[in-house]
């Protein structure tokens, strides 16, 4: 009857704008579809007692909405943080409250006495007031070995059953290769990781899908794992396996020492000593770990240095500012990030800059994405005869006073099949490395908008003193400031993928913000945008209604093409993609409101009327107009 209701030619155009009234005269009741309830997860062990303080998350597929809810993201522009998780209370119960959809719950702990409990529900719609209980179903004991069948002792587990989007981290037992767990019935992943000890290499190793039937005793990795090796010095390596949320740790890795890492990406990162008692943290980088690759790192020796310097457009008075970005890079090709005291404490560094023969003095840059080598000064208001010449004062112990020298030999273009971008010498490894996990959202990106980039290659263009990103509409390059180094998966960041997007016809709003979040979601769940998803939720409990969070603030309607891409996926995105721009040029032309077309056009693309939903969300749609506005747009086909 809805779809029929759709087509004003079939039942006239009065009936239709009668229909639509009505909705709006209703929609000041909460739609059932999207009522809260509430609802009570209670975490229990094989013996009945409950289990306080388990780490615990729900997941809605239907929805692609978390709980915990995430009303403002720990750190920028991350998919997954383990902060994300939930706590049981001291009765082992966790109390959500969520709107209509089929929910699953996941929880892990390590009980009091030391065994391993992973447990989890079936994906199945919630009622109000429902109480749900996750308590094993089978008690099962593994002792974890190598390819090789050698034992292996985990410090930590990382379990995640079929169909949820995050692994939960469990404290593994350390001293024995045996592993006591109670587990819910059904498949799971696990992975496992542990320190070196005695001839035994550290690891990080996965054991592929397990189940609640796989058999006591001995259980082996099922693949030959890659080895990473210090080839000398000491550091504090941290890890997490690219696509898999949660899988993510720290080793130490003394000069000599190997770990075992399961084929597969991995970013590494690292903290090692450099002098006087002061050790620094190296930026990591993305490495592809194959069954046949001997990965060696180096965690002493000499840092290497260059300059990124952007002069910026005088300013009314005719005063020239200059930024700049010092870099110190190690023998891997790794960025030093920050430089730490003995105490743990950024060093204070300071630098000035000699221009024409004077020395001027310059001062840190204070936002918190662009470390602490970024430096900025007045200049006056004469324009450079020569290059700029950078230094930094000694740190007494650690290195002397050092200059920075910036020079056409001194620079380099680094290219892939897709991007390219002129920068430092000194930081090839780093750009290889970006434009890889570039290539990487670039596939992705094809992939979703169903058509490859306008421009190739694209010129990535970078700016000391800058932490983000822009772009031309045209797409032929991405400006992005030298701060983006120091990211370790650019690709996540927000303002990479958005500003990409540009090079694919995309121009702001719900449907570009759309085509950024499914990007950089990869081949996982779309989980990225919670907090927008979250704010459409409760605006259609009639909650917040001014509020805007967010990147919903800049570009509207994200968090109603999120849940509409829910509800109906790719047959939604296909349909705005082909049509969308030249329908909102047609009926803005026609005196139609945004608010009036952005109702038609997702009325026409999710296949049923969705007018109350647009109204609840907030856009004042005239019913008789969006049903004009619908016979005005093209069908889909």
């Amino acid at each position: 009857m809805i779809l029929s209701l759709l087509n004003p030619v079939r039942v006239g155009p009065a009936l239709f704008a009668a229909f639509l009234i009505f909705c709006v005269q209703c929609s000041a009741q909460v739609l059932p579809e999207f009522e809260y309830r509430d609802v009570t997860v209670i975490v229990k062990q094989a013996d009945g007692k409950p289990v306080a303080s388990a780490s615990i998350y729900g997941f809605s597929p239907d929805l692609n909405l978390l709980w915990p809810r995430i009303d403002k993201y720990p750190g920028s522009d991350v998919l997954w943080h383990q902060s994300s998780l939930g706590k049981t209370g001291v009765d082992g119960s966790f109390k959500a409250k969520l709107p209509a959809g089929k929910w699953g719950f996941f929880a892990g702990s390590r009980l009091p006495d030391g065994a391993v409990l992973a447990v989890w529900s079936e994906f199945a719609p919630i009622s109000p007031g429902k109480v749900i209980l996750l308590a094993p179903a089978a008690r099962k004991q593994w002792a974890l070995s190598s390819f090789e069948h050698e034992a292996l002792a985990a410090r930590q587990m990382f379990f995640r059953a079929s169909g949820f989007p995050a692994f939960v981290p469990i404290p593994g037992p350390a001293a024995s290769e045996l592993i006591r767990a109670q587990l819910s019935k059904g498949r799971f992943e696990l992975w496992a990781s542990g320190e070196a000890k005695d001839k035994q290499p550290a690891f990080v190793l996965s054991w592929g899908t397990l189940s609640d039937q796989t058999p006591d005793g001995p259980i082996a990795v099922p693949t030959k794992p890659s080895v990473v090796e210090s080839s000398s010095g000491t550091a504090t390596l941290s890890w997490f396996h690219l696509g898999d949320h949660g899988v993510e740790g720290t080793m130490s890795l003394a000069s000599r020492q190997k770990a075992w890492f399961s084929p597969g990406q991995f970013i590494l990162s690292y903290q090692r000593s450099i002098a006087a008692g002061y050790t620094a943290d190296f930026v990591g980088q993305l490495y592809r770990l194959d069954q046949t690759q001997h990965l060696t790192l180096t965690f002493d020796g000499p840092l290497a240095t260059g300059v990124d310097q952007h002069f910026l457009e005088p300013d009314q008075k005719g005063r020239i500012k200059l930024n700049a970005r010092l870099y110190f890079v190690d023998r891997n090709g790794h960025v030093m990030k920050n430089l730490l005291t003995p105490a743990g404490k950024p060093a204070p560094l300071a630098a000035a800059v000699w221009v024409d023969g004077k020395r001027v003095a310059a001062r840190p840059h204070k936002r918190g994405d662009v470390g602490q080598t970024s430096f900025y000064t007045d200049i006056g208001t004469n324009q450079p005869t020569t290059r700029p010449v950078w230094e930094l004062a000694a740190v007494v112990g650690v290195f002397p006073q050092i200059r920075f020298l910036d020079s056409p030999d001194r620079r380099t273009t680094v290219s892939s099949a897709t991007f390219k971008v002129e920068l430092p010498k000194v930081l090839e490894s780093r750009a290889e490395d970006f434009l890889s996990q570039m290539e990487y959202l670039a596939r992705y990106m094809n992939t979703v908008a169903g058509r490859p980039r306008r421009t190739t290659p694209t010129l990535l263009r970078v700016e000391a003193g800058k932490g983000g990103a822009s772009a031309t509409h045209s797409g032929k390059y991405i400006r992005f400031g030298a701060g983006m180094w120091y990211f370790e998966q650019p690709t996540l960041r927000h303002s990479v993928a958005h500003e990409l997007g540009h090079n694919y016809g995309f121009y702001h709003g719900g449907l570009h913000e759309t085509i950024v979040e499914l990007s950089r979601a990869g081949s996982g769940p779309q989980i990225g945008q919670q907090d927008v998803k979250w704010l459409f939720f409760d605006r259609m409990n009639g909650m917040r209604q001014n509020e805007k969070v967010g990147y919903e603030g800049s570009y509207p309607n994200i968090g109603l093409y999120l849940y509409c891409y829910s509800q109906k996926g790719e047959a939604f995105t296909r349909y705005l993609i082909a049509n969308e721009y030249a329908v909102q040029k047609k009926l803005k032309a026609a005196g139609y409101s945004d608010a009036e077309i952005t109702t038609a056009l997702c009325t026409i693309a999710m296949k049923q009327d969705i007018g109350a939903i647009c109204r609840a969300y907030g856009l004042a749609a005239d019913p008789a107009k969006v049903a004009a506005a619908v016979r005005m747009a093209p069908a889909i086909k």
